[in-house]
């Protein structure tokens, strides 16, 4: 039975690891087009107080997308996290699933020296 379930874990933890590596990627690159955004508008924003002429709202509009993909940048942070947390305890329950199903057939080749699995 823990065979299974290693099995089962064997599959899923790379999966977790995928997600969470994809995830952090999608947040890097989020991060990087909100930070280029940033200094754009922030340029635009230094550009207007300079030359003394209002800041329009499209440039207000432009700051607040920026804001926003700052803010899915990190929850796509948070996410990548959790999905390495979840990788990690599989793979922590993978590896004890091993060692009791090591530990069981070392045991049964004690009982039965004769056995196939012995070969």
């Amino acid at each position: 039975m823990s065979g299974v379930n290693y099995t089962a874990q064997k599959v899923k933890q790379p999966k977790a690891a995928l997600d969470s590596n994809s995830l952090s990627d999608r947040a890097e690159e989020e991060a990087e087009a909100s930070s280029a955004r940033a200094q754009e508008v922030d340029a635009k924003i230094k550009e207007n107080t300079v030359s003394k002429t209002p800041i329009t709202m499209e440039t207000l509009a432009e700051g607040d997308a920026v804001e926003k993909s700052s803010l899915d940048a990190g929850n796509l942070l948070n996410k990548a996290l959790a999905a390495s947390d979840e990788a990690d305890q599989l793979l922590q329950q993978a590896e004890e699933a091993l060692e009791k199903s090591e530990a069981t057939l070392e045991k049964h080749l004690i009982d039965f020296p004769d056995s196939t699995l012995a070969e």
